[in-house]
């Protein structure tokens, strides 16, 4: 089932304490990947981060993401036909690329986040759109001093397009940011 699902979940009782729902949003997220490479984000906090279980569903060689604060070696990647791989973990903060191998969906469920804040590093930084409502750049990075942001495209070799303002971030993509000092 490629849609999204949005829960609350209620507890109800029948000793006279009524009923206690939580306030915490929970959610099924799907994305559909066709073959190739493509550039992705998890929009939920994972209860499991651990990289198998959290692309469980995907047909995928290899996923790499780029981490700026790692100087001596940024690119990080995981391989589930390797024994050793440097890449273990996923979060809602980081974008992937991922060579899928089959067209597939990438569906995980985990709580809907109510703000994230990333931090942007100089220079460039790979990150995810941990948000199921669409913005623009401009609303987004409001307040953010960035000097370029790109996003997927399918044209290779680069599959990179230049966002402007008015373009939007969608949940479950994934995009480089450059920023000329911390924010």
């Amino acid at each position: 089932d490629p849609n999204n699902y949005f829960f609350y979940v209620q507890a109800n009782t029948t000793v006279g304490f009524g009923f206690a729902r939580n306030d915490t949003q929970v959610a099924k997220f799907t994305k559909s990947l066709t073959t190739g490479i493509q550039l992705i984000s998890i929009p939920l906090i994972l209860n499991n981060t651990n990289i198998s279980n959290v692309l469980q569903t995907l047909d995928f060689e290899v996923a790499w993401y780029y981490n700026n604060t790692d100087v001596l070696d940024p690119w990080k990647s995981y391989n589930p036909s390797k024994p050793f791989n440097d890449l273990t973990t996923i979060n809602r903060t980081m974008a992937l690329w991922v060579n899928v191998t089959e067209d597939s969906n990438l569906t995980v469920a985990g709580i809907v986040p109510k703000i994230t804040n990333i931090q942007l590093k100089q220079g460039w930084n790979f990150v995810g759109y941990p948000s199921f409502i669409e913005r623009t750049v401009a609303e987004t990075l409001s307040g953010v001093d960035y000097e370029r942001i790109e996003g997927y495209s399918l044209s290779s070799p680069e599959y990179l397009k230049i966002y402007s303002d008015s373009d939007l971030m969608v949940p479950g993509h994934g995009y480089w940011i450059k920023v000329s000092g911390d924010a």
